[in-house]
């Protein structure tokens, strides 16, 4: 309940969808296309960061509009 949207990850195309809580896409980010596919994710609503896992490494990314 203390998110405010629905998250997605597509993994092969290496995208952080999200969603409204009725279903309505709100917006795509990119995650970095130099590192292996992302095998997990969090997302900071209130530092607006999505930190995902690829491999070894955890990349924060910014989802600030």
């Amino acid at each position: 309940d203390a998110q405010r949207a629905i998250y997605l990850l597509d993994a092969a195309g290496r995208l952080l969808v999200q969603m409204s809580r009725d279903g309505r896409e709100l917006a795509r980010f990119s995650l970095p296309s130099t590192l292996p596919e992302p095998t997990g994710f969090y997302v900071s609503e209130s530092l607006e960061v999505v930190y995902s896992l690829h491999g070894t490494k955890m990349v924060a990314t910014s989802i600030a509009r």
